[in-house]
């Protein structure tokens, strides 16, 4: 999973988003970089993490790689990064908007009252066949369908407008993501 939150300039935090990772990068250079998540809701997992940020007076943004250990029938952060992550807009596509955070808390002096991620989207930057092939777990592959057929999808690379209106940049974007199929093939 990965766990995206904001504390504001008083250490509070003001906004947490829980993904369930999908696929990451596969080549060495790209290695933890998510390239596909679904949004979920788990307070079990995010309310720790919370705790242990307005506790350390934390301000900004963090982001945490979180694993569930099966041993102990617990999730587990392993890593935490004190930024955005590259992949975070799969937190604004599910209505937690990282700019607006920001925005917010250290230009408009608005004081925010926090906000949870609930609603399920399935966000993705690799092509849909990359991701309903290599993802190992086959009901994510259907909640994808499922998410992506409802109209709750988002990629960070498929702007329509931009697409349309610029036709270097979707030719840029069209083999980028066909290049992606080749990519994960030899690295899985």
């Amino acid at each position: 999973r990965v766990v995206t939150t904001y504390s504001d300039k008083n250490a509070k935090v003001k906004m947490a988003c829980l993904g369930h990772v999908l696929l990451e990068e596969h080549t060495p250079k790209g290695i933890g970089n998510h390239s596909a998540i679904i949004t979920e809701y788990a307070p079990d997992v995010t309310e720790p993490l919370i705790h242990m940020l307005e506790a350390e007076g934390y301000t900004g943004f963090c982001n945490f790689d979180v694993k569930y250990d099966a041993a102990s029938g617990r999730y587990l952060a392993f890593d935490m990064n004190l930024r955005q992550g590259r992949s975070n807009y799969y937190c604004t596509s599910a209505g937690a908007s990282i700019a607006k955070c920001t925005v917010d808390d250290l230009v408009n002096g608005i004081d925010q009252p926090f906000f949870e991620v609930k609603k399920s989207v399935f966000w993705h930057n690799i092509p849909l066949g990359v991701v309903y092939s290599y993802t190992e777990n086959p009901a994510l592959v259907e909640l994808a369908k499922k998410l992506r057929k409802e109209g709750s999808e988002a990629s960070s690379l498929r702007y329509t407008h931009d697409l349309l209106t610029r036709p270097l940049r979707l030719a840029c974007v069209t083999v980028m993501m066909l290049r992606q199929y080749k990519k994960y093939k030899i690295n899985s």
